[in-house]
């Protein structure tokens, strides 16, 4: 039998708070950092003291040594690290460039001192977080690592991203409304989140504690078009092959949920297709009304908001909803709902119709 994947440590900063309980709670109170920006559009305020040309770098440090310190990893064991971003701004790149080289992971993964360090990077867009699980657990399964540390940054709050989103008609112009038959785009924010993942017998044996297991994993992507506008099914097909054989037991989505007029209803098209009559029994949200888009760490933020959802049974709100576009379970309103919380999905879409599914369940369900 495979061992279990595991979560035993998370970081986080992002628009709502740095660390991971100041923005869980500001979550689940239903704040938003989304206003109006400098640049033209609403935007989220940039994380509470990251400021300046390195503020990825620093982000992502700053998640990673949270969830190590929450994990508490013995120097002694072999680790891999898996960070990544879109947009390196680390003293290095200034422009819009892929994560060449790993560069602001590699310096990020330096701080730290374990027997064995490897450093990877994967980029996938917006679904880079999801797509950096995967290889984490691929790496895992490997036999080579103890642990591996997966995270990803992204400093966005530029004239750049603005300019570029807004020429493609994706940008809100006033508010963010996932979902909503008034929707007209997303508002760009930034930050960076991590999380550790060990099998799940390493854990045990060292009497770490599990905060929640992976039980499902998928990473597709389609030749047929840009975004999932139009392709719909290649979600559906991912949404399933993550859930496996717990499909009936999925009871919270964490929706990529980016608010424009295309994506919304084909990821809306694509849940209802994948559970069938029971999707309408599942809670569903989308957070970036409350966080912006933050990009390629939106995944990883996104899927430790997921963990928290099953764990404190609160499936958080997706704000600014008031017109839902399909007859799904969308958690309307300014707070988090109470729910039972069994199995969790986090779903991340990026340009190139990269599509990432994942689900986290509660240990030793």
């Amino acid at each position: 039998m495979r061992d279990i994947p595991s979560v035993t440590g998370m970081g986080a900063v992002t628009p709502l708070g740095v660390g991971v309980s100041a923005g869980w709670r500001a979550l689940v109170r239903g704040d938003s950092a989304v206003s109006r920006g400098c640049n033209g559009y609403p935007e989220a305020r940039p994380p509470d003291g990251f400021r300046g040309e390195d503020r990825a770098y620093d982000m992502l440090l700053a998640a990673v040594d949270e969830a190590l310190g929450a994990a508490k990893i013995p120097r002694e064991r072999k680790v891999c690290f898996v960070l990544s971003q879109s947009k390196p701004g680390a003293g290095i790149f200034t422009d819009f460039f892929p994560n060449i080289m790993g560069a602001c992971g590699a310096r990020a993964a330096s701080n730290f001192d374990f027997a064995s360090k490897t450093v990877k990077s994967a980029v996938a867009a917006c679904a880079g977080g999801i797509q950096s699980i995967f290889c984490a657990i691929s790496a895992l399964d490997s036999g080579q690592y103890d642990a591996v540390v997966v995270g990803a940054a992204e400093a966005s709050i530029e004239p750049l991203y603005a300019g570029a989103f807004g020429n493609m008609g994706v940008l809100a112009r006033e508010r963010v409304r996932p979902f909503d038959e008034r929707r007209e785009g997303f508002a760009l924010g930034e930050g960076a989140a991590a999380i550790v993942i060990e099998r799940k017998s390493a854990a045990n044996a060292r009497g770490a504690a599990v905060i929640a297991e992976i039980s499902g994993i998928s990473v597709l992507s389609s030749s047929d078009t840009l975004n999932i506008g139009r392709d719909s099914g290649t979600v559906t097909r991912a949404i399933r092959a993550a859930a496996g054989e717990h499909i009936d037991r999925i009871d919270y989505i964490n929706a990529h949920g980016t608010a424009t007029r295309q994506n919304d209803p084909a990821e809306a098209r694509a849940i209802a297709d994948a559970f069938g009559e029971r999707a309408r029994k599942i809670a569903i949200s989308s957070t970036k009304a409350a966080t912006g888009h933050m990009l390629g760490a939106g995944g990883m933020a996104e899927f430790i908001f997921s963990i928290l959802a099953m764990v404190e049974g609160l499936a958080p709100s997706t704000l600014n909803l008031e017109t839902p576009i399909a007859d799904l379970d969308f958690v309307a309103g300014t707070t988090a709902r109470a729910a039972r919380i069994r199995r969790a999905m986090s779903l991340s879409y990026g340009f190139g119709s990269q599509i990432g599914a994942v689900v986290c369940a509660k240990p030793g369900l």
